[in-house]
């Protein structure tokens, strides 16, 4: 904790925290000889008056002034930020319970640490350790719990140096070092998980203090800290993620804490402190590697203070001062040593780790979700990756289901504190931006690249949640510069929405998790009990955009006006510092240049929004309603579809059914196999094929010779096919013209080729790596190229007609089924999102659109049949719907 305030310091700590410059004698021959070292006071920093219209002015070779909020104060707002996060632990584990996401694998490490003394969780994945935080959690009588894989599934490091029966971690092993602690002392009253919860609120409340003490050091102004603090710690992401085990929090902890003792300046911290800061430093890439960079610009920072320190404390310049700059200089470096030997440590360290479990220094692009696929892809590498990156940038700010700002509003104001600080005439407030920015672009650009930008099963911005501390500085800027009451006012109405919606979060902390996202709740199920009911309808989900999944349909709409809206809360912001801006006394640009500068982030701002939407604004594969027809008794997972005959087949693994839907009559009804006269039950079928002789092949899943079934349109069963080396879990099916037979093996990860009689498969593909990663459908084109929707990677991979592979396509969902009516457009359907065209010639994906505006949504779609007639078959949950396609 740090101690701040304006009591009076001893000599000692004068000694320890001020400049020292050498006192000078002169002496025969002309020589001045060093007495001794004496303390220089350090300049105060000049707090504003009561009608002050500046901000504080930094002391020499700092850039922010010392605050004069008293350690009692400190210690007030650190217990009660902790006291209000510690209320809702129960009702947290109450509801959120076990821990989902990156959370078990982060306590599995604290227990390998604490259990074994190692990093190996082999043993510790055998023996079924997660029952700590699983069957032995504590269940209240009100116990509500959500959903979670048991038993645990490794999530190991992706790497080839360590032998196959050791098993390490993904992330890195900072965070669940320090919650050794909280697990040992929970572990003595069976309350392991709890008391780690617990040590996150105190990280979140520690977070949550240098909040306070960085908004009062940049304004001097105790009103404007504590609206600062109370707007962003019990909103989200700082408040939410205090009952998380996740990394990004305690790495913003260590970031405000170093980048705030530095840019106190050098002076500011005796050895203790830099001791400290550079521990800071260090310890962020052991949270997570990725936030290399963040400690990189630490560091750069780190450089620039001490070479600022000891150019104001330097002897004067002089023959005669040599021998006192070189002690100075010498003392100054020592000094700096406190800094640096837990960098040094710590990059031994690291090195040691790297090499040990990847076998180099740097560990590889991959993780166990992509596989061989990279997880960062550059905007440079190609327009796909452009776009991507701009989208992930809206998605992060806004997304209905991810964003910063559309959780907490207020966010958005930093935006005019940025431009109040770059405005001001006190040096240090440019300077303070600069290195801001140093310590945060580097690891923004980095997850705006990452293809897992919003942290997949996660409470809403989860990698801004590191910089959200430092958020804290222009925010205070900003209410300072704005002295109306007006911008107060919109401040205010900026704050509420996240403290609403963080009681909303908090009222049923399942909706934390994506699943079961608050605006969701708010558009559909919203319900705050009595008698009779409340409910509670506000149709924000619907106007806020869906990055990811993308909702396609509205997304231009959405970040148009979300980017238009914020603009103009800028600009009123920008307007209410007139009189500040004027106050500063700082050459101004003409207004013409002005406007050039306006007008520069407008068409930066256009722009963005432009390449992030250029996929659904341009041309769209039209799907024209003809025919629906329902299912009854309903389908409970509809696969595969053909057309025969003016009849649609349709497989139902799950309910081990086969539906026809009779296109005459618009009538549903279940089809039956029949043999010698006798009804055969289906096993699992998973995709059905017209083939050769007007027959159609059913993929049933069986054993043996159950696995496939040749069937007439009666239902009567021609022949049993087996199919070697098939695992029961088969959904996708294609059949040649020469009777020829292509599997898409879930399971087994592969497509298999069979001849007309099946048996021992002919060929076996497996794409891009060795094996696919859940591959849905097959299907081959008349030039022999072979299609695999791969869902887990998002992508349709295409291979040659001897399975070499040619490309991945992306389609920016998880394709299910495919489609072709001729050679020169493939339709994918992707359940979350709709259907897709894909130009064979370009690799071009379009996004399609219904029309009329009266069709029924494409919320489900999976198999797809095309019929001779040119029109497609798409079964969307229990309804079949018949299109003509424009392309």
């Amino acid at each position: 904790m740090d101690r701040v305030g304006d009591e009076r310091t001893t000599p000692r700590e004068q000694n320890a925290t001020q400049p020292e410059a050498p006192i000078y004698i002169r002496t025969a021959g002309s020589h001045s000889a060093v007495i001794e070292p004496a303390p220089v006071p350090e300049p105060a920093a000049t707090l504003p008056s009561p009608v002050s219209s500046d901000l504080p002015e930094a002391p020499p070779a700092a850039d922010l002034a010392r605050s004069t909020i008293k350690p009692r104060y400190v210690l007030l707002i650190f217990g009660l930020t902790f006291l209000v996060y510690g209320v809702f632990v129960n009702r947290f584990i109450r509801y959120s319970s076990p821990p989902t996401g990156d959370q078990p694998f982060y306590l599995m490490v604290t227990i390998s640490i604490v259990q074994d003394g190692d990093l190996n969780l082999a043993n510790n994945f055998a023996n079924r350790d997660e029952d700590k935080f699983y069957a032995l959690a504590p269940h209240p009588s009100d116990f509500v719990g959500m959903g979670a894989p048991y038993p645990l599934p490794p999530h190991n490091a992706f790497s080839t140096a360590r032998p196959p029966e050791e098993q390490y971690n993904f992330h890195w092993p900072g965070l669940s070092i320090m919650l050794i602690p909280a697990w040992v002392i929970g572990g003595m009253f069976n309350l392991w998980w709890p008391a780690t919860v617990l040590f996150m609120c105190i990280i979140g409340a520690l977070v949550s203090t240098n909040i306070i003490l960085l908004a009062h050091e940049i304004t001097g102004r105790t009103w404007i800290a504590v609206a600062v603090w109370a707007a962003l710690a019990f909103t989200s992401p700082i408040m939410t993620y205090s009952y998380m085990i996740f990394t990004e929090l305690s790495c913003g902890l260590l970031l405000i804490y170093a980048f705030r003792r530095l840019a106190l300046g050098w002076g500011a911290n005796g050895p203790v402190r830099l001791f400290m800061i550079g521990f800071s430093i260090a310890y962020i890439p052991w949270l997570a590697f990725r936030c290399a960079p963040i400690s990189a610009g630490l560091f750069l920072y780190a450089v620039v203070q001490w070479i600022r320190y000891y150019r104001a404390n330097k002897a004067p310049t002089s023959d005669e001062a040599g021998a006192a700059q070189t002690v100075t200089l010498c003392r100054h470096i020592l000094q700096a040593g406190w800094l640096l030997a837990p960098l040094i440590v710590s990059g031994v360290l690291l090195y040691w780790h790297n090499t040990f479990l990847y076998g180099s220094i740097m560990p590889g692009n991959q993780s166990s979700e992509r596989g061989d696929l990279p997880l960062f892809l550059w905007p440079w590498e190609g327009r796909e990756e452009l776009t991507r990156f701009f989208s992930s940038g809206y998605g992060m700010l806004f997304d209905r289901v991810f964003g910063l700002v559309s959780f907490a509003p207020v966010y958005l104001l930093a935006a005019v504190g940025v431009i109040a600080m770059l405005q001001s005439r006190r040096r240090n407030n440019r300077r303070l931006f600069f290195f801001m920015a140093l310590v945060s672009a580097p690891y923004l650009f980095m997850i705006m690249s990452f293809f897992y930008w919003n942290g997949l099963w996660c409470p809403p911005a989860r990698f801004l949640t590191t910089f959200a501390p430092l958020f804290a500085a222009p925010l205070a800027v900003s209410l300072f510069a704005c002295k109306s009451w007006i911008y107060r006012g919109l401040y205010t109405l900026m704050a509420i929405p996240g403290f609403l919606v963080m009681a909303i979060m908090l009222l049923d902390p399942r909706r934390f998790w994506p699943a079961d996202p608050p605006y969701e709740w708010l558009a559909h199920t919203g319900y705050l009990g009595g008698d009779p009911p409340i409910h509670v309808n506000i149709p924000i989900w619907d106007i806020l955009p869906a990055i990811d999944p993308p909702f396609e349909r509205d997304l231009p709409v959405n970040t148009a006006w979300v980017t238009i809206a914020s603009l103009a809360i800028i600009v009123l912001g920008y307007m209410l510092m007139t009189r500040w801006r004027r106050e500063q006394g700082t050459r101004h640009l003409p207004f013409a240049a002005q406007g050039l500068v306006w007008v520069a982030v407008v068409a930066a701002a256009s722009g963005s929004w432009f390449i992030s939407n250029f996929d659904y604004i341009k041309h769209k594969t039209e799907l024209v309603e003809v025919q629906r027809i329902g299912a009854n008794p309903g389908l409970a997972a509809a696969r595969g579809i053909e057309y025969l005959d003016g009849k649609v087949y349709v497989t139902d693994p799950q309910s081990k059914v086969v539906g026809v839907f009779d296109l005459a009559s618009k009538s549903y009804s279940q089809w039956e196999a029949m043999s010698d006269g006798t009804p055969v039950p289906f096993a699992g079928p998973g995709d059905i094929k017209e083939g050769p002789n007007n027959e159609l092949y059913l993929l049933n899943n069986g054993d043996n010779d159950d696995a496939l079934f040749v069937m007439k349109p009666d239902g009567t069963i021609v022949r049993r096919l087996a199919l070697g080396d098939k695992t029961p879990v088969a959904d996708g099916l294609y059949v040649g013209p020469d009777g020829s037979i292509y599997v898409a093996d879930v399971v087994g990860g592969g497509i298999q080729k069979y001849g007309p009689d099946g048996g021992v498969p002919l060929a076996r593909y497996t794409g891009q790596r060795t094996g696919f990663n859940n591959v849905i459908d097959v299907l081959v084109t008349q030039d022999g190229k072979i299609y695999a929707a791969e869902s887990s990677y998002k992508v349709v991979q295409e291979m040659a007609p001897d399975g070499t592979y040619i490309r991945s396509i992306n389609v920016g969902c998880q394709p299910y089924y495919m489609a072709s009516n001729n050679d020169d457009w493939i339709e994918v359907s992707c359940p979350e999102k709709g259907i897709f065209s894909i130009d064979r010639k370009s690799g071009a994906v379009q996004f399609t659109k219904t029309s009329p505006d009266t069709a029924m949504e494409l919320n489900a779609p999976t198999g797809m049949a095309y019929g001779p007639d040119g029109k497609l078959y798409v079964i969307n949950g229990n309804t079949l719907l018949v299109y003509e396609v424009r392309h």
